[in-house]
């Protein structure tokens, strides 16, 4: 239980932490801020299998400027753990609950991401992004909920970005903040209940590969500013894909209904919703599946689901290769 504004501060590389279960139990929300704040030279850092709650930001990560040159903790992993606030957080700080700032080559796997809500300020929240002029980064095998025990009425909540809100320039690596982020990867992701604001958004975010994923009851995806562009295949999308103020995409191989966002959680006219057993409870046993087994696009590095069982040759669309007939339950994250 940390009662202070950042619990363990990483400024080495080849640290591994597994197995925690890390509280913040500041009386202002202001004052938790961070679990973990990683800096400077802590490259090839790994958090695993850990539960960490109650935080503004719960895991961050930025350069640190050592002897005049600055520092990047590259290189990091954060796999199979649980971030969730229990309550909104009464602050006007950001709240992000992965910050991953200014770093290349970063891996989020597998994690349940959810009720990451700010309840002060502009409302804004998300659950995790990547930005500052980094690159290389994955997201994949992750469940983000931005409803799911935090009502829907409670500020804007966005799923997962490459871009985030954006970075000041003295934070950005090499100051350069033209592009916020590049050759991303986001695949077999389910992204879901983000009623008020889109599942993915891209700011700023060049040459990023959308692929295999479940957004539902979510406003869809943004593609914002001539510096961002996407490749979107395979993926079950609810509301859209947008270009916004002159951002760019291609895409193939989806399926797209803006009939499946509802903050009622109403689904009657949403076309995907009966192809499974309960998608509200992200129940993904498949009753329906002509419309995604084996109607996928093969995808160079496309060799496992979100469950981490292989593909075969015949991709089905979405986060989860039925056709192998391999036992895959999302919901069970939630336990």
């Amino acid at each position: 239980k940390f009662n202070l504004l950042e619990g363990f501060h990483v400024k080495a590389p080849h640290w591994i932490f597994e197995n925690l279960d890390i509280q913040g139990t500041c009386s202002n929300d202001s004052y938790c801020e961070h679990a973990f704040h990683i800096v400077g030279k802590a490259k090839y850092f790994v958090l695993k299998n850990s539960i960490i709650h109650d935080f503004n930001a719960a895991i961050k990560v930025n350069g640190f400027k050592i002897s005049g040159q600055t520092q990047f903790p590259d290189n990091g992993v954060i796999e199979k753990n649980t971030f969730y606030n229990k309550n909104p957080r009464q602050t006007e700080n950001s709240v992000t609950l992965l910050n991953i700032d200014s770093v290349n080559n970063w891996v989020v796997r597998g994690n349940l991401i959810a009720d990451f809500v700010k309840a002060k300020s502009d409302h804004t929240s998300y659950g995790t992004f990547m930005k500052g002029n980094g690159k290389n980064g994955i997201f994949e095998n992750n469940l983000i909920i931005c409803e799911m025990n935090l009502p829907a009425d409670e500020g804007i909540r966005i799923g997962l970005s490459l871009g985030g809100g954006g970075t000041g320039v003295k934070y950005c690596r090499h100051q350069d903040c033209s592009t916020e982020f590049s050759n991303g990867i986001i695949r077999n992701n389910v992204i879901m209940n983000c009623s008020h604001d889109v599942g993915i958004y891209l700011n700023k975010a060049s040459n990023t590969h959308i692929y295999n994923n479940l957004l539902f009851n979510t406003l869809g995806i943004d593609v914002r500013f001539n510096t961002s562009s996407a490749t979107i295949n395979n993926n079950i999308i609810s509301g859209r894909i947008k270009n916004r103020n002159g951002g760019s995409h291609s895409a193939s191989h989806n399926i797209i209904d803006y009939n499946c966002l509802s903050t009622s959680r109403d689904f009657s006219d949403c076309s995907f919703y009966p192809w499974f057993w309960d998608l509200n409870a992200v129940d993904l046993n498949l009753l329906s599946g002509a419309k995604i087994i084996a109607q996928g696009k093969r995808i160079k590095n496309l060799t496992t689901d979100f469950c981490n069982n292989n593909r075969s040759q015949n991709i089905d669309i979405g986060p989860i290769q039925y056709s192998n007939n391999q036992p895959c339950t999302p919901n069970n994250m939630k336990n």
